[in-house]
């Protein structure tokens, strides 16, 4: 009975110390196993949808209109002048009112000239949100700074306070700073 207590004993020790290690690490394999083959199943869904992707990319390029991102104009004043055109027209068709316009200085940024304006409006709510949409999904890449909004205590007969709202906008135009040929040196 002793000798068989003790081969048992030894099974048990052989058990803890060859049998369950070695079966933990198969079980830890199969598992890193298991989860490699859901990565690569990913990845082929991913190869395979590409070329389709690619394909409706290139039908979108093709049917989006140009993008004209830069302000059209040789100097800053005349960049300026096409966007603040540009700015009174989204002002318009939203519907607000235009209390002002001031003319930034332009600034050399790289290759390229910054344009500012500085805008007042009076609208309410919805009115200024559709400016600033407007300005957002413009084919020029027109940026918003500076943003004031200023609530009057008058309530319109539309049931909402009309706001007083003042930013700046820029927009970049090609080139650098010109000086008029009668300009000092």
């Amino acid at each position: 009975a002793g000798r068989v207590t003790k081969h048992r004993n030894v099974l048990g020790v052989l058990w803890i110390v060859v049998a369950s290690p070695l079966l933990d690490w198969y079980a830890a394999r199969a598992d890193r196993l298991a989860e490699r083959r859901l990565v690569l199943a990913h990845m082929t869904q991913i190869v395979d949808a590409l070329p389709a992707l690619r394909r409706e990319a290139g039908k979108q390029a093709s049917t989006a209109p140009p993008a004209t991102a830069l302000l059209s104009g040789n100097t800053d004043a005349i960049a300026g002048a096409a966007l603040q055109g540009a700015v009174q027209d989204m002002v318009t068709a939203a519907g607000a009112t235009l209390a002002s316009f001031e003319a930034l200085p332009g600034e050399q940024q790289g290759s390229f000239r910054r344009i500012g304006l500085r805008v007042a409006v009076h609208g309410n709510w919805p009115e200024l949100v559709a400016i600033l949409q407007a300005m957002e999904e413009s084919p020029l890449r027109l940026l918003v700074d500076d943003l004031e909004l200023h609530a009057t205590a008058q309530v319109e007969t539309t049931g909402t306070a009309p706001i007083a709202a003042s930013f700046v906008v820029r927009g970049f135009r090609p080139g650098m700073e010109t000086q008029p040929p009668d300009a000092p040196r």
